[in-house]
Order: structure tokens, then sequence, then C-alpha cells
């Protein structure tokens, strides 16, 4: 899907909107491309405080391109509203099933080895407010 920068800050608002209210929320955001801090302190709607796209500050403006399954991006699943009235790039009825993709990944790549990218970082209420990876 296509959306805009102002959306996309949205969407990850929303995702981090529980995080500190919730053991386990479910709606929290699992991202590439993409790097933010978060303040779970902050209130809700106000907790990132730095947010970038491929390294880039995010320009709330521009059009950024979206990978989401159809149960947030369609649905509005976990509350995703904000997707609704997003130009779909690729209609459901065409679009690969997520397993299909994890596949063809795996098949191309053939190792898969973890690491940690400092994509996304909260917080902590330790005493010099550092942030933490949450990967």
């Amino acid at each position: 899907m296509e959306l805009s920068g102002a959306t996309l800050r949205q969407v990850l608002e929303h995702g981090v909107a529980r995080s500190a209210e919730d053991a386990e929320p479910g709606r929290f955001p699992q991202v590439s491309g993409v790097q933010f801090t978060f303040d779970a302190t902050r209130p809700p709607g106000s907790r990132i405080i730095s947010l970038t796209v491929n390294g880039k500050p995010l320009d709330e403006k521009r059009n950024y391109t979206l990978a989401a399954s159809d149960y947030v991006a369609i649905d509005g699943g976990d509350g995703y509203a904000m997707f609704k009235g997003t130009r779909l790039l690729i209609p459901r009825e065409r679009a690969q099933f997520d397993s299909e993709v994890l596949q063809a990944a795996i098949m191309a790549k053939k190792v898969i080895a973890s690491k940690v990218e400092g994509r996304i970082s909260a917080w902590t209420r330790i005493k010099s407010r550092r942030p933490i990876a949450i990967e």
C-alpha cells in the first residue's frame, strides 16, 4: 500500500500506544526499513521521539510504500483504522500469502541469521533515561 508519512507516524504511534500499559501489546509494530525510538512514559499519540525511513528523517508529506497483512491493512485489525483509504498497490485477490513470501525469501537466501539491527528503541525509566533495543 501507499501511505503518507503522517499516516505512517500515526501507525507507529498506535502500535506503541499501549506499550506501557500492556505487558504484551498485540498491536506492537514489527518493522523493516524503519528505525524509531519511543518513550512509553509520554501520553499515547506522542510517544515516538525519533523516526527514520531508510536512514532518512520521516517526511510527513511524502508517500511511502508499506507491506502489511490483510488483518491489519485491510481489515483494520488491532485497531489500525488509519489504513482505511490508503491506496493498495496490489489488490487483495492478487497478493501473495505472507507464508509464500517468507518461503521465497528463505529459498533465495539459503541461510537466515538473526541479528540485532536497532530498528526499535524504547526509553527506560532508569536514572539516565537511555534507550534500549527492543528487537
